[in-house]
């Protein structure tokens, strides 16, 4: 079997469920085994998911085996689509990143191309099983882990008391909770087929989705989701071929500003403009200003197609954040 990977640019299932009184209640828990436990129970008592999952020291990974199609096809309404009149749209041909000693490397070759209409009538979708599958997912994380620093029977902070604040320190001083992971990695797989969804989010923006906080068209570019396929999925039932490890902030920053790279360029209402090295700043300088990161020396570009590199210093860098 031919392994393929291909970048979801938008998780349609990311329609956050309501968390209302029609859930059991559970208390808040005060440890991340505790969170943990209580996430495996609602997954499998509630939902009937028998999920896995690996609690690293800064990330919650989650593995979920099915065997229900990811993917879906189904017949346009329209039937075939030809047209020998083109249409210039950007083609991103490649897009990579890494982070190495300080240091944020982008390498890309993007170009305005014609496009010809040429549809065969045949669309690809969510399987409904899936998307279901995935927002007992949200729901039972939700549950499980947003109030992990909740001290019980405490009562709510509003900011910018002082008085609230101080008692807050004094609580955590005597009580002590563990603290939320910073990432979640969730691993959704057909193992029939050997397809699977990885998802990789920040949990501090989960939160903020799930009550509304944050919109949600501002979370699908903080959260990164990708298709992909391999031989050794199938059968996996117990998640061995996941490498499984502590995602770092640069890791993070670095997937969401490729994210960012293709929502700009293939979904955006806000078309990008002739100039790719000015585009690229900005859409790296936004990631790194919506978490307040700073910590990088430098942010080189390597323009594949003109044969350009630029680099911008980290204090330069900010200056392009819109």
């Amino acid at each position: 079997m031919r392994s393929f990977k291909v970048i979801i640019l938008l998780v349609v299932s990311l329609s956050f469920p309501a968390l209302s009184g029609c859930f059991k209640v559970v208390p808040p828990a005060t440890s991340r085994k505790e969170a943990n436990e209580k996430f495996i129970k609602i997954c499998k008592e509630e939902y009937k998911l028998n999920v896995l999952t690996n609690s690293l020291k800064h990330t919650l990974w989650i593995y979920l085996p099915m065997k229900e199609n990811i993917i879906d096809y189904k017949a346009s309404p329209e039937g075939p689509k030809r047209s020998n009149k083109p249409a210039e749209k950007w083609a991103i041909n490649y897009l990579d990143g890494y982070f190495q000693t300080q240091i944020f490397y982008f390498e890309y070759a993007i170009e305005k191309k014609n496009n010809y209409l040429n549809d065969n009538g045949i669309s690809s979708s969510y399987n409904p099983e899936y998307t279901q599958i995935q927002n007992h997912l949200w729901t039972a994380l939700s549950r499980s882990y947003t109030d992990l620093e909740t001290v019980p029977g405490d009562y709510d902070y509003f900011l910018g008391s002082e008085k609230d604040l101080s008692h807050k320190k004094l609580v955590h001083a005597y009580v002590k909770t563990e603290k939320p992971p910073d990432f979640v990695v969730m691993v959704i797989s057909d193992i029939k087929k050997g397809i699977e969804v990885i998802t990789i989010f920040n949990f501090e923006d989960f939160k903020r989705a799930m009550t509304g906080e944050m919109p949600q068209e501002e979370f699908i570019k903080r959260d990164i989701s990708e298709l992909t396929g391999k031989e050794t999925i199938v059968d996996d039932s117990e998640g061995k071929h996941v490498d499984y490890h502590d995602i770092t902030w640069t890791e993070f920053l670095t997937k969401q500003a490729l994210n960012r790279i293709r929502f700009k360029y293939q979904q955006s209402d806000f078309k990008p403009g002739d100039n790719t090295e000015e585009e690229m700043i900005a859409i790296v300088a936004q990631t790194f200003q919506a978490y307040h990161f700073q910590n990088f020396k430098s942010v080189e570009l390597n323009n594949l197609v003109t044969q350009k590199k630029v680099i911008f210093e980290q204090p330069q860098v900010a200056t392009f954040a819109k």
